[in-house]
Parts: C-alpha cells; sequence; structure tokens
C-alpha cells in the first residue's frame, strides 16, 4: 500500500521551510504576539500521508478566550492564504498533497474542553479536542513558537463522544448529498465512510487514526457485515493513492454505496461492547 516515508519526510520539511519563511517576512502575520504556535499535525506526522489523496493539516493557535472568532483574525486569514498560495502556486517545492487545511483554536477552547468538556461543542475541528484528542497530542509539531500548548490538551475517552460522533456524520453524510458540485460530492461521500470506519473501530476498542490500523482493525477485530468486504476493496483504493474518480466507477449507485455502509458501521457502534 502507498504509504511513503519518504514523501512524508518531504512534506515536514517543506512545511518547516514554509514558516520559516513566513517568519522573517517584514510584515509577517506572525508578529501578532496574541499567536502562540503554528503547528503540523494529522497523516503527515502520524505517518500515513498518501501523496496526492491526503491534505497537509496545519493549526493555529491564539491566546484567547473560547468564544474568541480567532478564525477571522487578519493574521490568521493571511497565514491560510500563505500557505494556501505555497501549496498550489510553487512549483519547485510542492507538497504532493490533495490540498491544504488550516484550523485554529484558542487557549480558552483547550481550557474549556479539559474543564467544561460535557458542555463544549465538539464539531467540525474541535472533535480533535474530544473523540480524536489523543491524536492530537500524539501526533502534532510544532513549527513555530516557544511552548507547546497542545501538549497540554486532554485526552478524553473516545467513549464519552461515540454517539455524538457517528450521528454528526450522518449530517455530513446529508449535506454531501445535497451538494452541487459533483467532485465536492464525491469526496465528502468517501470522507464520510471513512470516518465512519474510524468512529466503529474507536467504538471496538482501536486507540488510532492511522490508515493501516483501522484497515487491519476492520478486517481482523470487526464484527462481520454485509459490505465488508466491498469496503475493504475501496479503503484501500484511498491508502493505494488511486484517484476517486476511477475508483467510484466500480461502486455504483455511488451514494447508494456509502450509505448503506456508514449504515452497517452505525449499527457496529450501536452494538459495540459496554
Amino acid at each position: 500500500m502507498r504509504l511513503n516515508p519518504k514523501a512524508t519526510e518531504k512534506v515536514i520539511q517543506h512545511a518547516k521551510a514554509l514558516i520559516t519563511m513566513l517568519q522573517h517576512q517584514s510584515d509577517s502575520p506572525l508578529q501578532d504576539d496574541s499567536i502562540l504556535g503554528v503547528y503540523l499535525l494529522g497523516s503527515v506526522i502520524r505517518g500515513d500521508f498518501v501523496p496526492t489523496v491526503s491534505d497537509v493539516d496545519f493549526a493555529v493557535v491564539y491566546d484567547g478566550d473560547a468564544d474568541d472568532p480567532v478564525w477571522e483574525s487578519e493574521s490568521f486569514l493571511q497565514i491560510v492564504h500563505f500557505l494556501e498560495n505555497h501549496h498550489a502556486g510553487d512549483q519547485t517545492r510542492p507538497f504532493g498533497a490533495r490540498g491544504v487545511d488550516v484550523v485554529t483554536y484558542s487557549t480558552g477552547e483547550i481550557n474549556k474542553a479539559r474543564e467544561d468538556w460535557k458542555h463544549f461543542n465538539f464539531f467540525g475541528p474541535r472533535k480533535f479536542l474530544g473523540i480524536y484528542s489523543f491524536d492530537l497530542v500524539e501526533n502534532s509539531m510544532l513549527l513555530y513558537g516557544k511552548v507547546d500548548v497542545l501538549s497540554a490538551v486532554r485526552v478524553h475517552s473516545p467513549e464519552h463522544f461515540i454517539e455524538s460522533r457517528i450521528d454528526a456524520i450522518a449530517h455530513n453524510f446529508n449535506r454531501a448529498s445535497a451538494s452541487t458540485d459533483w467532485k465536492k460530492r464525491l469526496l465528502m461521500l468517501s470522507t464520510t465512510i471513512g470516518e465512519s470506519a474510524r468512529v466503529a473501530c474507536l467504538a471496538w476498542g482501536l486507540r488510532s487514526l492511522h490508515k493501516m490500523d483501522v484497515y487491519h482493525y476492520v478486517w481482523a477485530k470487526l464484527p462481520e457485515f454485509d459490505q465488508k468486504q466491498s469496503f475493504l476493496e475501496f479503503y484501500k483504493t484511498y491508502i493505494d493513492g488511486i484517484p476517486l474518480h476511477q475508483v467510484v466507477r466500480r461502486y455504483q449507485p455511488f451514494e447508494s454505496f456509502c450509505h448503506e455502509i456508514y449504515n452497517e458501521f452505525r449499527e457496529l457502534v450501536k452494538s459495540r461492547p459496554q
């Protein structure tokens, strides 16, 4: 399967070089005193980055209250613009990724997710402060900043969030079905079943988001379900980096295929050992 350590190391070095370049700009957004750190996250650090298929994930951490709209700050928007432009336009040092995803967290959010987690909204990228908090702590690299703020994120038991997460995925499925952009719709649908597999594996005891771990756990550890073999074949094409538009022809109608797999994973979540 197409996991390439050399490609991963290239992405890391490119990300470090870009943040250094950004830091030394005369009008650098990193001069914003409220920025505590810029991080590289996700598959690149986890070791399951797939060239042309995976995104390169960054996070910017601000010193601020839980309700501060830091994602609207000028410095954050400039950082996003810089990273996206270099991914799209710099052909001499490309990431070799599908895209760049930049999220933001505030210290207020991190503290609230730690102390008042029962009343915290863990949707969107905030799921990495909840159900996936173990992955955020284990698989983040500080690229800029003096203190590793994310190391203080509270690691929650995924069990607290299993039900709400699988229900949230249903909402994402409905959004995907309603999209009029067919490329976006296919991507959202495929992401939905991959996410469903992650949650089902966590529900049955896995503590990893690594793609190979999920693949082997579905194959060897989860109870049998009708579409198990079809899912494993589909998931392998994802890990192998085969373009999605080539894959969906094998699983028509694709939306029905994804919906059936989601429902089977949802049933596995509901029937998990207590």
